[in-house]
């Protein structure tokens, strides 16, 4: 359902999915919703890959991404983030990637982190980080030569 236009898909309705309990990927980038009820996912569980990005949804809720405990590749570039705190109740243990590039992040903590033991890819390019002593650890965990690659700490 990718890039749905000018007008987009503009609601994404909570029962959109029903009956695709097999669906493993959703590319759902680029169809203009701001909003995405935090049950949308119960009808897919097994999805492993979902692409959001380019749609002016501003927050996540935790409890949309429980339901999805195969994920593994989280895509929110571009979706006016202001903080991963919906990172810390998601239970994405499995997630290895995460692209949230463009947004509004400032500061990202060791629960964020954390909250994702299998990460393997970071891509926050393009954030406003703050220049401050909280976000300190964060420069020095992503140069540390961690499991998780950085791409493109420097911009």
């Amino acid at each position: 359902i990718n890039s749905q236009a000018l007008n987009g898909l503009q609601h994404f309705p909570v029962n959109l999915l029903e009956g695709l309990d097999s669906l493993t990927e959703l590319h759902a980038g680029n169809i203009v919703i701001s909003h995405i009820d935090p049950n949308t996912f119960q009808y897919a569980p097994n999805i492993s890959f979902l692409d959001l990005s380019n749609n002016a949804v501003k927050s996540i809720h935790f409890s949309l991404l429980l339901r999805l405990p195969a994920l593994i590749e989280l895509h929110l570039n571009k979706v006016g983030l202001q903080n991963l705190d919906f990172l810390k109740q998601a239970r994405l243990i499995n997630l290895k990637l995460l692209r949230a590039a463009g947004n509004q992040i400032g500061l990202v903590n060791p629960a964020h982190i954390k909250a994702m033991p299998s990460l393997t890819f970071l891509d926050l390019r393009e954030n406003p980080f703050m220049c401050a002593c909280d976000n300190s650890w964060f420069q020095n965990w992503s140069l540390s030569g961690n499991k998780t690659h950085m791409i493109y700490f420097d911009r």
